[in-house]
């Protein structure tokens, strides 16, 4: 488990390396914002998976975003 581990943290050590000093570099901060925050959400579910932590389901929050939204648009679709 802990292998798996260290063999995770070197490959997004390496990605960021790779990825984060071309985008300062040009001065694209939004884009360092998305980078930082989608490698953060991403580490944390994956470290929790790899530890055999309990990981929330993004699926959920997906749900209860887009379930609304999905009810509006067919109510609206069906003219009813």
């Amino acid at each position: 488990m802990l292998g798996f581990l260290f063999i995770y943290l070197a490959g997004l050590a390496l990605i960021i390396w790779l990825e984060l000093p071309a985008l300062v570099k040009q001065k694209q901060w939004r884009e360092v914002a998305a980078f930082s925050g989608l490698v953060l959400i991403g580490s944390y579910l994956s470290i929790s998976m790899i530890l055999r932590l309990p990981t929330p389901n993004p699926n959920v929050l997906i749900e209860a975003i887009f379930g609304p939204l999905s009810k509006m648009l067919e109510a609206a679709l069906s003219g009813g």
